[in-house]
């Protein structure tokens, strides 16, 4: 019955129930949030850096129009071309001798090392999409 001590206690305690769930709840979304943090800052997409053992790894796309010049495992050199644009300053890379290019990266996801491995190649119809990995 309500207004008795047993209802009373009972009420508490389910508000303190509520309250521990609603708390837990939070906790669990900020949790989240700082798993989601860090993932995103060891395993970045957004500058295609990545960690493999214990090294810090870059890994880059490049467009290929012809199939076959490079396999997978093959090392490859490539050549830094700089643009000048209203955005700043844009690099795009060329697999040596003219196998294959990547998009424009902005000035701060260069690449320091010029020497890559390829580790994948996707045939997409009459485009082949080269994907290599660079210590950095």
């Amino acid at each position: 019955m309500p207004g008795t001590p047993c209802h009373n206690k009972i009420v508490l305690l389910s508000k303190i129930n509520v309250r521990f769930c609603l708390l837990f709840l939070v906790g669990l979304h900020l949790l989240h949030k700082v798993i989601i943090k860090c993932l995103l800052l060891f395993c970045s997409d957004r500058r295609n850096f990545y960690r493999k053992r214990g090294k810090l790894v870059k890994h880059m796309e490049f467009r290929m129009e012809r199939p076959g010049l490079v396999k997978v495992g093959d090392e490859v050199e490539v050549r830094e071309s700089v643009l000048k644009t209203l955005q700043g300053t844009m690099y795009y890379y060329t697999i040596h001798p003219a196998v294959a290019m990547s998009g424009n990266i902005p000035a701060k996801d260069k690449l320091n090392d010029f020497h890559g491995v390829v580790t994948q190649i996707d045939d997409l119809e009459s485009l082949w999409t080269v994907h290599c990995e660079f210590k950095d």
